[in-house]
């Protein structure tokens, strides 16, 4: 059977009038799109990594891009 929820604090409470019993196991499904890293984030540079997909490295080429433009602008603001 399939019933659906949601988190509150670390316990996930099932819509309706369901019961189940005490200590019962149970298996969490979590969608994908919840459980994706955050845009630019280090764990989805990470997750890029060995993929051919142009849109991923799309990402990481910005992201290494903005990296060294605050590099440069650090290293201009360093100079006497």
């Amino acid at each position: 059977m399939t019933y659906k929820g949601f988190v509150k604090g670390n316990v996930i409470v099932l819509e309706g009038d369901v019961r189940l019993p005490e200590g019962c196991e149970v298996e969490v499904a979590v969608p994908a799109e919840i459980t994706r890293p955050k845009k630019g984030s280090k764990a989805a540079l990470l997750e890029v990594a060995g993929t051919d997909i142009p849109e991923a490295w799309e990402e990481v080429e910005r992201i290494v891009e903005e990296h060294d433009r605050l590099d440069r602008e650090f290293e201009r603001q360093q100079a006497p």
